[in-house]
């Protein structure tokens, strides 16, 4: 696999678990490094993600033959309207963050200094710091549920 996509750590676990399965959903296909490896175990894949940037880097990795692709959240009406239709054998969620999604500055998930506080898969909705420069501090923390944050102290 290129060194330029993040590698998937459970790749082996996944191709055991997918093992004679035919019509794969990888409802979280990010950069496609599950996606590949299912594609070359022969299966026929829908791909689905709601980071646009995710869409774009597996259709230039995958291609397109035995791929369908779906920009959207896998719970959503759209995604799973795709998956009934599709009628797979196997769903694959692989949840949370990828580290090219954590390395990328204007993603707004890095740590590093400077980076915007954005925090979403796509452009929809609002960013972290929309969500923290309109809602009251005391949210930030719990507030309200009788417990003291060590979160609180920081603000």
């Amino acid at each position: 696999m290129n060194g330029q996509f993040h590698q998937p750590v459970m790749l082996d676990a996944v191709l055991s678990a997918a093992s004679g399965a035919r019509r794969v959903v990888d409802g979280t296909v990010g950069d496609g490094g599950h996606a590949e490896a299912l594609l070359a175990a022969g299966a026929e894949l829908l791909a689905i993600d709601r980071d646009p940037d995710a869409i774009r880097t597996a259709r230039g990795r995958l291609g397109e033959q035995r791929v369908r692709y779906l920009e959207a959240p896998f719970g959503s009406a759209a995604a799973l309207a795709a998956i009934a239709a599709f009628r797979p054998d196997l769903i694959l969620l692989d949840l949370g963050v990828s580290s090219r999604q954590l390395d990328e500055s204007g993603r707004g998930f890095t740590f590093r200094p400077g980076a915007p506080l954005d925090m979403r898969m796509g452009a929809g909705g609002p960013t972290a710091a929309d969500v923290l420069n309109t809602a009251p501090p005391a949210s930030w923390s719990g507030g309200g549920s009788g417990r003291h944050s060590p979160s609180a102290t920081i603000w």
